[in-house]
């Protein structure tokens, strides 16, 4: 069916706006999965080092905190770029 040049100028304006919605969730996503990789990589570290010093268990929010904090900090210094 033929439609006029406004419809189809309404269609792309719409498309835009849908393609900047999905930018957004695709930026949410990839904060997300970078919180993620960083939160298993020191869960990792935390039970190879509790491993290592033979505990038989530990703290999940306390053990080897100060190393956590320092993670989180690079971590906020890649997405500032």
């Amino acid at each position: 069916m033929k439609k006029s040049i406004a419809w189809h100028k309404d269609c792309l304006q719409n498309k835009k706006v849908f393609m900047q919605r999905l930018k957004i969730e695709i930026n949410r996503l990839t904060v997300k999965i970078t919180e993620e990789k960083d939160y298993i990589t020191f869960y990792e570290l935390q039970i190879k080092e509790a491993e290592k010093q033979n505990k038989d268990g530990f703290d999940r929010e306390r053990f080897l905190k100060q190393r956590s904090n320092k993670a989180l900090k690079s971590t906020e210094k890649a997405l500032v770029v």
